[in-house]
């Protein structure tokens, strides 16, 4: 039996839609039924769940940090005590996050030095070591680049900039060139990814980002190409990073075509 946690969030929503297509035996949980903030939910968990993916919490960086720090380091926490006395799991994915790295202009690796930004990236990362600290090699942190695709919304990177070019906002860049160079992976990619993991993996973590690098500025300009509608930029001048990561397996489908099916299958952004 596979149990997703937040089934009903972005990545969530698309493992326990590729899972059940495939006629997997795999339940899905989100509120109410399943609330990280309450540990007494923690008993929807089929008891013969033997994977879990944990893909529950808040999903960036603009959630009141109270809420980022108690619906994802105290709830591992928690879930993990429960999981140790009450079910006897063989293998826990996690998906955590690209934040967990310290900004650095050379490629991000499995082994390049952790420095989160902000406490959603530092949350992560805590989750990651108290997953790591109960389930050593039975465990698999996924540090995701970037997601984006259908039925994604804003403040999401990708759906927030469709929204402001369709509407004519200025887009800000830090520089003429549009950087940070980033790789953001498609939903349908990373999903595919992620179900290669489910029966194992050696390393306890592993980097997924899409194949193509893009900054910004590149971004935009394909999505504005797709609508119809040239972007605004503004440049305010400031030092920034690249964020992006070795990808795992490079797929065929460019980020424009990417882009393209995300539009045509529409999105719900603020």
């Amino acid at each position: 039996m596979i149990t997703i946690l937040g089934a009903t969030g972005f990545i969530g929503s698309s493992l326990h839609s590729r899972l059940l297509s495939e006629g997997k035996n795999c339940t899905g949980l989100s509120r109410p039924s399943f609330d990280l903030k309450r540990p007494a939910s923690y008993t929807a968990i089929p008891k013969n769940t033997n994977i879990l993916i944990h893909s529950a919490g808040p999903a960036g960086p603009e959630y009141p940090e109270e809420t980022i720090w108690r619906e994802s380091v105290q709830a591992t926490y928690d879930l993990m005590k429960f999981l140790r006395k009450e079910r006897a799991i063989d293998r826990l994915l996690y998906i955590s996050s690209g934040a967990v790295y310290k900004p650095s202009q050379a490629m991000l690796t499995e082994r390049s030095p952790l420095g989160p930004g902000n406490i959603y990236g530092m949350s992560r990362l805590l989750s990651e070591k108290i997953i790591e600290t109960e389930f050593a090699d039975r465990a698999l942190s996924v540090r995701v680049f970037f997601p984006f695709g259908p039925h994604q919304k804003s403040p999401r990177l990708i759906p927030e900039l469709i929204s402001k070019i369709k509407r004519g906002e200025t887009i800000l860049l830090n520089n003429e060139n549009g950087s940070p160079e980033i790789n953001p992976i498609y939903i349908d990619d990373l999903t595919d990814q992620i179900m290669r993991f489910l029966e194992g993996q050696t390393a306890p973590v592993i980097n997924l980002g899409g194949s193509e690098r893009v900054t910004i500025r590149g971004l935009a300009e394909k999505i504005g190409k797709i609508i119809g509608k040239e972007p605004q930029f503004k440049v305010v001048r400031k030092d920034v990073s690249n964020f992006y990561c070795n990808s795992f397996r490079s797929n065929s489908s460019t980020i424009y075509s990417r882009l393209k099916s995300f539009l045509n299958k529409g999105i719900r952004s603020a």
